[in-house]
């Protein structure tokens, strides 16, 4: 009995053996061509999510309080129950999310599987293909082949092949010579190219690009710097706008604007240019283009003391009936201003000035406690809250895409591959003449794709000459088949 209970369990558990096969057939079905196109749908899913949800910047991200700050807000964009889903799946970081990467390491290592198992083949058939082919391989009903030719002189193909550009090879059994002629035999590998053109796009634009690259948008009035990141991060650099330059139409549409910039690390400029909307800055890693310009005004503001509370520019990034506006809190106080830009009369430059405080007490919202209207060099001094104002004169800013991509080398390459890949396929295809001929019949298969086969299968049939007269009787018998030539 303990003999049976040993075999009945033994048999119904799986042997090493079958478990190795199980996990065998399980990675040849991962990296099948079926399931890399499965993947590559996922991730163009996924890749249209990432479209269609706003993402979060980088900046943000890397950020703990600023993106704690942002989910929170959430609900304020997309309504409660969409937001939890937005959070749950981090459809706000797509890109940078956990599952994100675990499709395009699925992918990578689906296509890098399918490529090597088909690598060997590839190889092999480049290397040492076959030159012998059975008759059946030669019948007319496939576009290029003719099936048996009688009274033509087969021996003529080789030097004929060669002639034409094809590499020759022979086999000779018994009475029956084997001819395989190829031209651009090395183009099969062009297909492993193409592919790994595509494991450099999705590894440089899905993975490193997303985890370890850095964008921001930067907006920097005339004559002042802004910083592209945090000051403990290394690779921060600060971007000096020198001048600023743009020609309008009559109209008043820009024509062309141009911007002066230098890039700082640590105190020291370590690249100076003028750049345009096609002509960005490249240096150190960073990419900066320019991307959009507005408006702004220089302004001081002091206290009842003298003392400088603000000296600077404001961005007028905002919009108020046509006028372009800005917002300043001014440091140390309660007190915030409105800033309207407006033409006056002789197209002079107008600086509307309105100042608020936050509410104290009982006051339910801010209170306004002064407005002025300010030429360029103008002051103003409001008692309350007893701050002065003084218009220096109307400025710009430029803005500016700051980015820096360590992928792109990756994606470059990809590129590169691509491009090499298809125009091997597409301008150098490979073409093969398979023939097997004897002292009575030639027959020839064509095979590069139509027209072509067809067509280089009729001229070489036109090509051969007529067989010598021979009392032997033919090495091959079987029923006559006719060419089918290109027209049909």
């Amino acid at each position: 009995m303990a003999a049976i209970g040993q075999r009945l369990r033994t048999a119904g558990s799986p042997s090493r053996r079958d478990a190795l096969r199980m996990i065998r057939r399980a990675w040849y079905a991962f990296v099948s061509v079926k399931t890399a196109n499965v993947l590559l749908g996922a991730m163009l899913v996924a890749g249209l999510a990432g479209i269609l949800v706003q993402q979060f910047g980088t900046t943000t991200l890397r950020d703990a309080a600023l993106l704690a700050t942002a989910v929170e807000r959430l609900p304020e964009r997309y309504g409660e129950p969409l937001a939890a889903l937005v959070e749950r799946l981090d459809l706000y970081r797509v890109f940078t999310s956990w599952w994100w990467t675990l499709l395009v390491v699925a992918f990578t290592v689906s296509v890098i599987g399918t490529t090597a198992s088909r690598l060997p083949r590839v190889l092999r058939d480049v290397r040492t293909p076959l030159v012998k082919r059975g008759r059946a391989f030669f019948r007319s009903s496939v576009p290029g082949r003719t099936g048996p030719l009688d009274g033509l002189d087969g021996s003529v193909l080789p030097d004929l092949l060669r002639g034409m550009g094809y590499r020759v090879r022979l086999e000779r059994i018994g009475g029956t010579t084997h001819l395989l002629g190829e031209r651009n035999r090395l183009a099969p590998l062009a297909s492993i190219v193409s592919h790994a053109s595509l494991v450099l796009f999705v590894v440089g634009m899905g993975f490193v690009t997303p985890r370890f690259g850095y964008e921001t948008a930067l907006k920097v009035p005339v004559g002042e710097g802004r910083p592209t990141g945090f000051p403990d991060d290394p690779e921060t650099v600060l971007v000096q706008n020198e001048e600023f330059v743009a020609r309008f139409d009559d109209a008043g549409n820009p024509l062309d604007y141009r911007t002066t910039v230098a890039i700082y690390r640590n105190g020291d400029q370590i690249a100076r240019k003028e750049i345009t909307v096609n002509d960005p800055l490249s240096v150190d890693g960073w990419a900066f283009h320019e991307n959009f310009f507005g408006p702004a005004v220089e302004i001081d503001v002091r206290d009842e003391t003298g003392l400088i509370l603000y000296s600077g520019s404001v961005l007028l990034d905002g919009n108020l009936g046509g006028k372009p506006e800005g917002l300043l809190a001014v440091p140390g106080t309660d007190v915030s201003l409105e800033l309207l830009l407006a033409k006056g009369d002789g197209d002079v430059a107008e600086l509307t000035v309105i100042g608020a405080r936050q509410p104290t007490g009982d006051q339910e919202g801010p209170r306004i406690v002064f407005g002025a209207v300010l030429n360029t060099g103008d002051g103003y001094w409001a008692p309350d809250p007893g701050i002065g104002v003084e218009f220096r004169k109307p400025s710009s800013y430029v803005g500016l895409i700051a980015k820096r991509d360590p992928g792109q080398g990756l994606i470059w390459l990809g590129a590169v591959l691509l491009v090499a890949g298809i125009s091997v396929s597409l301008l150098r295809p490979r073409r093969r003449v398979w023939a097997r001929y004897d002292t009575t019949t030639v027959r020839l298969a064509v095979v590069g794709g139509d027209p072509f086969a067809e067509d280089e299968c009729a001229d070489l049939v036109a090509r051969l000459p007529p067989a010598a007269a021979s009392s032997d009787p033919p090495a091959e018998s079987e029923p006559e088949f006719a060419l089918r030539s290109a027209g049909g």
